[in-house]
């Protein structure tokens, strides 16, 4: 039997996630990926998905909330880490990022601007390395995934893979591909929560 990871006394893990980008970047199934993840290592986590009414050319994100304690709500002041693939987006939600936590953007389509508070900025070619790796940017997704996995040191690569594979996912062979170089990346960072 698997030892259950949660603590019932201190909270010794709790961090909120915004994923977010243009509607088609797969930043819901970026969140689906993760929670799932977070949740075969034992944490407790709700999402909350959000997308603009636009039928063409909107936004999505996704709110999530990981814990070792029961998890109640997925809304939160702060975020602790924002993972983002648009410029607009940026704008939108640097504002929510506490003070000496972590910014993931992709670099070649987030070119980020000087702020009142002190944040930590990681760009990432995410658009390159899944067109690298894939032969299409379609899969940047999965590449900031990967990458976040890795710099956290939260998540390992099996159980990343052995989500992508529980979830059935369409191009299952490039989502795979995707993980693995955003994770070999991330895993040249520390990003400490």
């Amino acid at each position: 039997m698997e030892e259950n990871k949660r603590n019932y006394g201190v909270n010794l893990l709790n961090i909120n996630i915004r994923i977010s980008g243009a509607g088609g970047h797969g930043i819901v199934f970026a969140g689906r990926v993760l929670g799932l993840a977070f949740t075969k290592k034992g944490y407790d986590v709700i999402l909350r998905p959000s997308y603009s009414p636009a039928q063409r050319g909107g936004w999505s994100k996704v709110d999530m909330v990981v814990s070792d304690k029961e998890v109640l709500t997925p809304i939160f002041e702060e975020a602790d880490i924002l993972i983002v693939t648009t410029q607009d987006r940026y704008v939108e939600d640097i504002g929510i990022v506490r003070e000496g936590r972590y910014v993931i953007y992709a670099s070649e389509t987030v070119n980020p601007h000087p702020l009142k508070k002190k944040v930590i900025l990681i760009g990432v070619e995410a658009f390159r390395i899944s067109e690298h790796v894939t032969g299409d940017r379609r899969f940047a997704n999965s590449v900031l995934v990967g990458f976040f996995a890795g710099a956290s040191k939260l998540i390992d690569l099996d159980t990343l893979i052995s989500v992508y594979k529980e979830l059935n996912v369409r191009a299952l062979e490039e989502n795979l591909e995707a993980v693995k170089a955003g994770f070999k990346e991330g895993s040249k960072y520390s990003i400490t929560l």
